[in-house]
């Protein structure tokens, strides 16, 4: 199992890697950078942690801290689609988050009439990061997909 401080500390190095992907800056892939080092040395448990608690790990700031809480208090189901003109999930990224047992949703990301057929591309994304029919929570059954949202983390 790993450890929540890992789990932290590899959400942080992927939000500076996908801000930097964006083309979004260079301060705030920084700060997120900066932020992963000393959430991952942190010697307790970050899942444990509230707000006042969190800002006190060096490099750890108010926004930070926010996102931190939110992690670890949701349940997060990456979506694969694949859409042209935007930063969607890689097979690389696919693979490595299944590593951590993460379950997705595949979808169009439809925002116009043509749109729905483009789910074919999200579906071979998903199947290049060897993502299996288990693992896709809108395959689900009604009764495991309701079980699967009302959890707590």
């Amino acid at each position: 199992m790993v450890r929540a401080d890992e789990e932290v500390a590899a959400l942080l190095w992927e939000y500076a890697d996908l801000t930097a992907i964006s083309g979004d800056g260079g301060f705030r892939v920084r700060v997120h950078e900066k932020a992963a080092r000393p959430v991952r040395r942190y010697a307790g448990d970050v899942a444990a942690l509230d707000m006042s608690v969190l800002t006190a790990i060096p490099k750890v700031g108010a926004s930070i801290a926010a996102k931190i809480e939110e992690y670890m208090r949701t349940v997060a189901t990456p979506e694969i689609d694949v859409f042209p003109n935007r930063l969607n999930l890689s097979a690389e990224n696919i693979r490595r988050a299944r590593g951590y047992g993460v379950s997705f949703a595949i979808d169009s990301a439809a925002h116009a009439v043509p749109h729905p057929a483009k789910i074919r591309y999200s579906t071979r994304t998903a199947q290049r990061g060897w993502v299996s029919q288990d693992e896709v929570i809108n395959t689900w059954p009604l009764d495991r997909l309701t079980s699967f949202l009302s959890r707590e983390r």
